[in-house]
């Protein structure tokens, strides 16, 4: 079983010990008290509170400690894109990453960004389908996670156009579960969505030439909605819509013919 470590922001530079709390100009511990030149700062305020700079240095800590708590709350760990294809998988659903969730793993899914799918032929029974998803989502405190999605759109290759499709994605389990890799989570607060609402066929209405499928996945939260985006660039992969073959045949003969009769 793997227990995530979630974030835990400031706690190193909370460990405060009594010298610091006794000495608050330590140039050590806060090194903003030392002057330019080095010397200190002691020497230019002998005559201010030392109980004064006590207090404040506590106030500072307790405002450090209160954005420590804050931060981390809830959000996504990890996150997986399922996609059906006649090209790559003869038509059987395959896990890809998206968001790699840290730590080990039990395998390591194909990256779906980047991704090249081939060549489809709707016409000709050619299969696309993003079939399933899934994110990894952890809570703290009083936090929760109210929900989760996917969202996606179509467009030909470097011309992104057009607004993003979401389907949902529901909850599917508590720790412990495995993920889309096989990894066991069993970390406090950690959830799994899976079940998603429905399915999309990436080829209609699609003509012939050479696209790019681009997918970002979210979860809403009490805190805010959280985003798995690749950085906000989104995960992306292409493929391409390719004629019939009777049509390309018919397309080549009729060059052929119009090549002759230049020659005759």
């Amino acid at each position: 079983m793997t227990n995530r470590r979630r974030p835990k922001a400031s706690v190193s530079v909370l460990r405060i010990t009594k010298k610091q709390i006794d000495d608050p100009l330590d140039s050590a511990t806060f090194p903003m008290f030392e002057s330019p030149s080095g010397t200190g700062l002691k020497s230019k305020i002998q005559n201010q509170s030392l109980e004064s700079m006590k207090s404040k240095n506590l106030i500072a800590i307790a405002c450090l400690l209160s954005a420590g708590s804050a931060f981390g709350a809830s959000g996504i760990f990890g996150s997986y894109i399922n996609v059906t294809s006649s090209n790559l998988s003869g038509g059987v659903p395959v896990w890809y990453d998206a968001q790699v969730p840290g730590g080990g793993r039990a395998s390591d899914p194909t990256d779906f960004n980047g991704l090249s799918f081939g060549n489809y032929n709707p016409s000709a029974g050619g299969v696309l389908n993003l079939t399933g998803a899934e994110i990894l989502t952890y809570k703290n405190g009083g936090s929760n996670v109210t929900g989760s999605s996917i969202s996606y759109r179509v467009y030909l290759t470097g011309s992104p156009t057009g607004s993003f499709n979401t389907i949902g994605v529901n909850w599917t389990s508590n720790a412990t579960f495995a993920d889309a890799a096989g990894t066991s989570y069993s970390g406090s607060g950690d959830q799994k969505w899976s079940s998603i609402s429905s399915s999309a066929n990436l080829l209609t209405g699609l003509s012939n030439g050479n696209y790019t499928v681009e997918v970002f996945l979210a979860a809403t939260s009490s805190d805010g909605t959280h985003y798995s985006s690749n950085g906000g660039s989104n995960y992306k992969a292409t493929f391409s819509v390719v004629p019939e073959p009777t049509s390309a045949m018919l397309g080549l003969l009729g060059t052929a013919l119009l090549f002759r009769r230049r020659r005759i």
